[in-house]
């Protein structure tokens, strides 16, 4: 396991800023997270996952929730939003 992990070590390094990859820390997180039984890891994981995916189009694990590209278009152009 160790060797897996310091192969895709410099590949997570090289797209760290990608939605994606915040995507993949933030379930490893939450992951984890369902093995422990306090609560302060969830306020981490919560707090985590809130900080990072700041500027991401897609905030949970459904993929499929991205914007429409032309209601958001509408909004900024003739409503001013």
């Amino acid at each position: 396991m160790g060797a897996i992990v310091e192969v895709l070590r410099p590949v997570l390094f090289a797209f760290l800023g990608s939605c994606h990859t915040k995507k993949l820390v933030c379930d490893l997180l939450d992951r984890y997270v369902q093995t422990t039984d306090n609560d302060i890891d969830n306020l981490i994981s919560n707090t985590v996952r809130t900080a990072l995916m700041k500027g991401c189009w897609f905030k949970s694990t459904n993929f499929t929730e991205r914007p429409l590209i032309g209601v958001s278009l509408f909004y900024k152009y003739f409503l001013g939003k």
